[in-house]
């Protein structure tokens, strides 16, 4: 349903370039999000790439820490999300 509402906003502001005062915009959207393409692949290229690492890094650290009572979570100042300091401080 979303996709569809977007897709729908989209046509719409497809639509707008056949009035004379948007078409300038509409193109300059356009030709810069054209312009983009190679860049807007490699960064979602690279925000899968480090999304699975923290996944199968977090996916690790639970299992090692199973065993772990409630108790020693608690007395953390930062509670171990992932395992490595700064990126638990971070999500913290």
């Amino acid at each position: 349903m979303s996709i569809n509402v977007f897709l729908s906003w989209l046509n719409c502001f497809y639509w707008m370039r056949f009035f004379s005062e948007t078409t300038r915009f509409v193109r300059l959207i356009f030709n810069a999000i054209y312009g983009i393409r190679y860049f807007a692949c490699v960064q979602i290229l690279f925000m899968f790439a480090f999304g699975f690492a923290v996944y199968f890094i977090n996916a690790d650290f639970i299992n090692q820490n199973e065993a772990a009572s409630a108790d020693d979570k608690q007395d953390d100042v930062i509670y171990p999300h992932i395992g490595y300091p700064l990126i638990d401080s971070l999500l913290n």
